[in-house]
């Protein structure tokens, strides 16, 4: 048979014109999608009900006076009642499933440029193409997640300049460097007993120490030895000297100079209990995007990105939540490229895996949209979601 629109094929199996192949295809299709399959149903049940409804009504034997001079039993009247309540009900199903299907069906009733359908669709959060900011930028280590300068009475000292600095930018923290030699009994010396005092022990919370045998060492920080050995000395996240005091030196005197320090680099932003809790939570956060679930990850990761816009920590809350914008798109452009039942079906999935995310809403209005004009809707983006910026917040 021609096929016509989803209305006619619909008229067409409630008037058993449809041949079994093709009756048993439009239910397979309509069962994708719940709202498809309520509305077969229902135009089913309203066709049953109003079945034979355009064929002249038979003569009425009975004159008005005839029914105004007779008594009509109780029951009789309850049974006429009863017809009449269900014939109304009959009607307004039909009428109401007729409205419904000259907004939902594809291709019914619908004037291109016209109204509503005509206008392209305002998004609030899905960026278009090339609005996601590139997923570059530091690497937050592992040992993040429970690293701290003393752990048991004992420095933990990090090997190398580089893996000290990283972790150091990434708490706001200047770097704590010792360049020694292993055959250096001075340096013995502080790292067995300066290094194990309490008090210095204490100060070390501002810092990320960084335990560096000079011979491995690059050029210019050995060029610092050259001031007295063995050196130590504070550096910013940059690797700029704040402050150096070489030579040997007993707890006392190299507290006085941790204070200094200290005082140079300003107070730490987090404590290292902060940070721990923030890495854990972006790390999840992480595991939640790679494992799709969408929602999750926002709530984790949102919260770390406004907090915390001008750290290291901060921006990699910020690159996630980047991509799981990217795969909101990627969502809607895949959901354009089907026909409509399955539209349908894919919009309301990506509205429930990014639920509680900002794009849920626009999953909803194209959703809306679809059903109402039948077509997918052309976008227009209001304003694409900007990431504070600013100063590291406590």
């Amino acid at each position: 048979m021609e096929r016509g629109s989803l209305y006619d094929e619909m008229f067409a199996l409630a008037s058993g014109t449809l041949s079994p192949e093709e009756a048993a295809a439009l239910r397979q299709r309509c069962g994708m999608d719940p709202e498809l399959r309520a509305l077969l149903e229902g135009f089913l049940e309203v066709h049953a009900l109003t079945e034979g409804g355009d064929s002249p009504p038979p003569a009425c034997r009975l004159s008005f006076e005839d029914v105004m001079g007779a008594p009509v039993p109780q029951r009789a009247w309850r049974k006429v009642l009863r017809r009449a309540l269900a014939t109304a009900a009959a009607v307004l199903v039909l009428v109401g499933t007729g409205f419904f299907l000259t907004r939902a069906i594809p291709g019914r009733h619908h004037r291109p440029g016209g109204g509503e359908a005509g206008r392209p669709l305002v998004l609030a959060a899905i960026p278009p193409a090339g609005e996601a900011a590139p997923e570059t930028g530091p690497e937050i280590p592992d040992a993040l997640a429970d690293y701290r300068p003393v752990l048991g009475g004992k420095v933990q000292w990090l090997p190398s300049i580089e893996a000290a600095s990283t972790l150091a930018r990434t708490t706001s923290r200047p770097v704590l460097l010792f360049l020694y030699h292993p055959a250096c009994c001075i340096c013995t010396d502080m790292r067995d007993g300066t290094f194990a005092d309490p008090e210095v022990q204490a100060k070390l919370d501002a810092f990320v120490p960084a335990l560096v045998d000079v011979r491995k060492a690059p050029r210019p920080i050995v060029e610092l030895a050259r001031q007295g050995f063995p050196w130590l000395g504070a550096l910013d996240a940059g690797g700029r000297v704040i402050i150096s005091f070489p030579g040997g030196r007993g707890a006392v005197d190299f507290l006085d100079r941790l204070k200094e320090a200290a005082t140079l680099a300003g107070p730490p932003v987090l404590l290292w209990e902060e940070v721990h809790a923030i890495s854990r939570r972006l790390a999840e956060g992480r595991a939640d995007l790679g494992q799709g679930r969408f929602a999750a990850a926002w709530r984790r990761l949102e919260p770390l990105a406004a907090d915390f816009p001008g750290s290291d920590l901060g921006r990699a809350a910020a690159r996630g939540l980047d991509r799981i914008s990217a795969a909101a798109r990627e969502a809607l452009l895949d959901a354009a490229g089907h026909p409509p039942a399955e539209a349908l079906a894919a919009l309301r999935d990506a509205g429930e895996a990014f639920a509680d995310t900002p794009f849920a809403g626009d999953f909803d209005a194209v959703r809306a949209r679809l059903l109402a004009t039948g077509r997918f809707p052309e976008f227009e983006l209001a304003a694409p979601l900007r990431r504070p910026s600013g100063p590291v917040k406590r």
